[in-house]
């Protein structure tokens, strides 16, 4: 059933969200999809408002509505957190994890299900799980009253979940933590938990959980260390700032490293996409109708930036299959194309569904190598990037646009 009032949001203007009356409409449909546990209603909304308080016309919204707005958006995010960019995610595991507590979200469930639209692809899991590591290890939210004591400062600081991670990591064994021994030790003897009351040892208590789950997310028997002081163990898997100072490494960690700094790629190219691609999400304010006469202009010119910034962006937007089926001028040249290069049979059948996975990844075969004379190699490994969004929006079937072949170290599309 349609809930009209969520498709009445959908409609609004940035300034008229300075209305009492859209507000509470607002606060009214935040409230009852987290009584309800509507996720997709959740998810639908917080698109909705991203779009509203971003691009230029967002300038009209008066600080102190922008701030209502980001409080929602917060809850709303704790419920539908798989469905959300992983910069959103970031955010919500820097500064608002107490909040997803105090509202009785199973974060731990919603991890799992962040994490399951990343199934098969090592590449996007291990990045996100030190996304999220790193999240919690700048989170400055206060858990208690008083100051904490750890070993290696040489003085007291402030409660904050930073803190209390660094005081766990050197006041616990890191081969019992990844067997869960040490959590329920840590909390009844710790000096530091003791001056915490009852509930507040139990919401130090899911934190940490949270924090165990994330780091052992990838281990069986062996773990990293987190760039706090725990002593040295044999590793399968490395946190970021680990890579250049770990004293132990086995094979696997060593191939790890190097899929993972494959899969980045170009820093250089990719802070060009990252900043071309914020440049078009300000210039379209939504509107996107634009992106395809922005994405042929930029293979006109051979932009390379400018053209996989606009990919990403209609493929966050749903749009990409979308306009394969619908620009009757690509459609009719595509089938010409694929004819002349793959046969009767796959032009037949890109006429008939043209917004399928296989023919988005021709799509963008042809456009990455084809067009903007990128080896196949850096193009499969920008379309799966781009397969990526569409996974982490929950369309799985993406999932077999491309993959790093780690015998030859290439980026492959797949086949079929």
């Amino acid at each position: 059933m349609i809930d009209n009032r969520l498709e009445k949001i959908k409609k609004i203007t940035p300034d008229q969200l300075e209305t009492a009356d859209i507000l509470d409409l607002l606060k009214l449909l935040t409230s009852g999809y987290l009584d309800g546990f509507q996720v997709g209603e959740a998810k639908e909304l917080w698109w909705a408002l991203s779009r509203l308080i971003t691009g230029l016309q967002a300038k009209t919204i008066s600080q102190k509505t922008m701030n209502q707005v980001n409080r929602l958006m917060v809850d709303l995010g704790w419920l539908a957190l798989p469905f959300l960019p992983d910069s959103a995610v970031e955010n919500l595991f820097k500064a608002d994890l107490l909040r997803a507590l105090s509202l009785e979200i199973d974060v731990l469930a919603k991890i799992k299900t962040f994490f399951s639209f990343s199934y098969g692809n090592f590449n996007l899991l291990e990045q996100q799980r030190r996304l999220m590591i790193s999240a919690l290890k700048i989170n400055e939210e206060l858990i208690g009253d008083r100051a904490i004591k750890i070993s290696d400062v040489g003085e007291e600081v402030a409660p904050a979940i930073k803190n209390w991670l660094k005081d766990y990591d050197q006041s616990s064994n890191v081969n019992q933590r990844s067997r869960r021994l040490n959590l329920v030790e840590y909390i009844n003897t710790n000096n530091n938990v003791r001056q915490l009351s009852a509930e507040q040892k139990e919401t130090l208590r899911r934190v940490l959980q949270v924090y165990d789950f994330v780091r052992f997310l990838n281990q069986l028997e062996s773990v990293s260390e987190t760039g706090h002081k725990i002593p040295a163990e044999k590793v399968t898997v490395l946190d970021r700032e680990d890579l250049a100072s770990s004293p132990v490494e086995d094979e696997s960690s060593k191939e790890q490293q190097e899929i993972f700094q494959a899969y980045q790629g170009d820093q250089k190219r990719a802070k060009a996409i990252d900043r071309e691609q914020a440049k078009l999400a300000k210039k379209i304010s939504g509107k996107v109708d634009q992106l395809p006469a922005i994405f042929y202009q930029a293979v006109q010119t051979k932009n390379v930036a400018a053209t996989v910034a606009a990919l990403r962006l209609m493929a966050e937007t749903d749009t990409l299959g979308n306009f394969l089926q619908t620009d009757e001028k690509l459609k009719q040249f595509l089938s010409l194309t694929w004819e002349k290069q793959y046969g009767k049979a796959t032009a037949e059948a890109f006429k008939r569904n043209p917004n399928q996975p296989k023919f988005v990844r021709l799509f963008l075969q042809y456009v990455l190598q084809q067009r903007l004379g990128l080896d196949s190699s850096e193009a499969a490994r920008l379309g799966l990037h781009i397969g990526n969004i569409f996974v982490k929006s929950g369309k799985k079937e993406y999932n077999r646009l491309a993959y790093f072949d780690v015998k030859s170290k290439q980026f492959r599309w797949f086949e079929g």
